[in-house]
């Protein structure tokens, strides 16, 4: 799909992955989202072992949680090396979009327990659901969008890159209508029933839900764009820190008299 675009085309990419994407700084992203997964993980599984309303089949659900956390955090001990991040980063980089990913979903387990455990009406499950699904929607769109903007050139040395929203309104707009309409048909159920409101908790959760998840869609497709070009571009491959030193200092020839 991007093939015909040389590495010209990524420009912008390379910049980020010479400074806000360098392989130590990844690492740093991996201990942090790593410490937010076992907050979560800790959540649920007290929700599933003490909640007096929660099914056991989500204990389903959370292994694999805690299967995925044990990958995340062999990950984040590796590249916490800074040797082993800079040799294996293209490795990294695909990590780095697979826990991206894991990251942005993972709050949305806690909701649907606490939903469960403190009794909410059905149509919280339900809201949470459809904002679930809006959300995976909008990553499509932005990647889509970022793929677009590679094809138009933005994304080369000079140009606008891949975060100038002025002439994306209809993007920008796509999450805003969505939530806004969803919103809109679930309030009059809200205060219908005065019983959705036993606990805030739940919708506490789900704000931050929606928050870390569609924000997270605006940020992954860079994230995607890197792991494509530490895979096709050798150039993208960044030099660890020592190196980069050691060939700024080294000295020059004299001339000969």
């Amino acid at each position: 799909m991007l093939k015909q675009y040389n590495e010209e085309y990524f420009a912008k990419i390379k910049e980020a992955a010479r400074e806000r994407l360098r392989p130590d700084s990844v690492s740093v992203f991996f201990i942090a989202t790593l410490v937010f997964s076992a907050v979560m993980i800790a959540v649920s599984l007290n929700a599933v072992l003490y909640g007096d309303n929660t099914d056991s089949r989500w204990m389903i659900y959370l292994i694999v949680d805690i299967v995925l956390w044990a990958f995340h955090l062999l990950a984040a001990l590796l590249f916490y090396n800074e040797k082993l991040a800079y040799k294996y980063q293209k490795i990294q980089a695909y990590i780095l979009c697979f826990i991206s990913l894991k990251f942005s979903l993972e709050i949305y387990l806690v909701y649907f327990l606490m939903c469960e455990d403190r009794g909410a009406e059905p149509f919280m499950t339900s809201l949470g659901l459809l904002m679930l699904l809006g959300g995976i929607l909008f990553l499509i769109l932005s990647t889509w969008r970022a793929v677009h903007r590679v094809k138009q050139g933005h994304l080369r040395r000079g140009e606008k890159g891949l975060y100038n929203f002025g002439g994306s309104k209809s993007y920008i707009s796509f999450p805003v209508i969505y939530l806004g309409a969803v919103i809109a048909g679930f309030v009059p159920r809200m205060f219908a029933d005065s019983s959705s409101y036993t606990s805030f908790e739940p919708v506490i959760a789900l704000v931050l839900s929606v928050l870390i998840q569609y924000l997270t869609a605006m940020f992954l497709p860079e994230f995607i764009l890197l792991a494509y070009c530490k895979g096709r571009f050798q150039s993208f491959h960044i030099q660890p820190p020592n190196q980069r030193k050691s060939k700024q200092q080294k000295p020059r020839g004299g001339h000969k008299a």
